[in-house]
């Protein structure tokens, strides 16, 4: 069974956004200070604690939910009140509903796309150069140009094309996995976000 796998985790104390460069182009989340983004993670990302249904720590109360994110998320204790009753900020309920909306699925299935890439790539290079050495209608040997250039201008584009496949494997789509937890098959939720566009 594969491991589950968190999406935008936070690893440490420091903003989501240097965490995952990604959430930095996500406009929704451009006004928000690095607490009430932490709070928007905890309380809506799909696979935080709080909302997937697997974990210990879910919890299916919103207010309960809103609660324990805003325990994870703000030090100061001024706003609890509006968090816990859910009255949110606009620009924090707009980041909720943004959030909400990631899916972790979808970002497993385009990272190992994107890793296939690059061994297919791999395995395009590594040509043998006697590959293009044909015998001429006399037996004679001599280089298949065509083939040759072909081979150069496909390794000229796949040197072009690696930086951002190496940037898309290094940053991982925002995934990480998850200690102790198997993946037991699609959940609700990632069966209506694949269908919903549909």
């Amino acid at each position: 069974m594969m491991k589950k796998e968190s999406l935008f985790q936070p690893q440490n104390d420091k903003d989501l956004k240097k965490q995952f460069p990604e959430l930095s182009d996500v406009a929704e989340f451009d006004k928000l200070t690095s607490s009430e983004l932490l709070f928007v993670w905890w309380y809506s990302n799909p696979t935080s604690p709080l909302v997937d249904a697997d974990s210990e720590m879910f919890q299916p109360s919103l207010s309960k939910r809103a609660e324990a994110a805003f325990g994870k998320s703000f030090k100061r204790e001024d706003q609890r009140a509006t968090y816990v009753s859910r009255n949110f900020p606009d620009k924090v309920r707009i980041a909720i509903a943004r959030m909400g909306k990631f899916n972790a699925s979808v970002r497993s299935k385009a990272k190992g796309i994107v890793e296939e890439i690059l061994s297919n790539y791999e395995q395009m290079v590594k040509v043998d150069m006697s590959d293009f050495i044909t015998n001429d209608s006399n037996g004679n040997p001599e280089i298949n140009f065509t083939a040759r250039n072909a081979y150069v201008n496909s390794c000229s584009k796949i040197s072009d094309a690696l930086p951002q496949i190496i940037r898309q494997v290094e940053e991982g789509f925002g995934l990480r996995p998850i200690k102790g937890a198997e993946n037991k098959g699609p959940k609700a939720i990632d069966d209506f976000h694949s269908t919903k566009d549909q």
